[in-house]
């Protein structure tokens, strides 16, 4: 495994970064997979699956389930391919100007325990909580943004879209009361939730820079 460049952002990324055993790790264990339950404006897999579970919590935004509600090589693979896109982003060597580096959200021995995964998948990591959070409006389908930091205060997160999924990744023992929570009811490292996209405070940044530069 070697580097990279990272933040949020519509850029392509075209560096190159893995070997090609690396790749096809990768590939094997997430991206693989990910990419046949992903959204697009006419079908979202893996919303319709989720969608025929009885979720283990729901509130008024959300539904929320447990990895083995599904089947194991899908949640195993939502896992992988979020920790593989989340190491890749810390370790990319040099930022694009414009580009906020997300470097420094994990330690060396934090790095290290993900790089072990990736290689190794095996369970879930100790000392991270990953939430996928699945978007059910259709029209919000179609945003990507490269992993940037949460602006959320004494928090440690990064979070990316891809087609209709949000993932989120907590480093440290520092969380969000509510998924602190829900962690410890639940005893879980990975969470998955379903909620409405369009009300989250990066649709509205998006809605503002179409609003501020005019574009229809």
């Amino acid at each position: 495994m070697q580097s990279g460049r990272s933040g949020r952002t519509d850029k392509q990324v075209d560096a190159h970064f893995l070997c090609s055993k690396c790749e096809h790790l990768f590939s094997k264990h997430g991206e693989a997979i990910v990419a046949k339950h992903w959204g697009t404006h006419h079908e979202f897999p893996l919303l319709e699956r989720l969608m025929t579970i009885r979720p283990a919590e729901m509130s008024v935004r959300r539904r929320l389930f447990v990895p083995n509600q599904l089947p194991d090589d899908l949640n195993s693979a939502l896992y992988y391919f979020a920790v593989s896109v989340f190491w890749r982003a810390l370790e990319w060597p040099v930022p694009e100007p414009g580009i906020k580096s997300i470097k420094g959200a994990c330690t060396g021995a934090q790095l290290e325990k993900l790089k072990r995964f990736l290689l190794n998948p095996q369970g879930y990591i100790e000392g991270f909580l990953l939430v996928a959070d699945v978007n059910t409006q259709p029209e919000m389908n179609g945003i990507m943004s490269l992993p940037a930091l949460m602006a959320i205060p004494n928090i440690n997160g990064i979070q990316f879209d891809l087609l209709g999924i949000r993932f989120m990744m907590f480093v440290g023992d520092n969380l969000p009361e509510e998924l602190e929570f829900l962690q410890r009811r639940l005893n879980r490292n990975f969470i998955i939730v379903t909620s409405d996209h369009s009300g989250s405070n990066s649709a509205k940044q998006v809605a503002k820079f179409l609003h501020d530069n005019d574009i229809d």
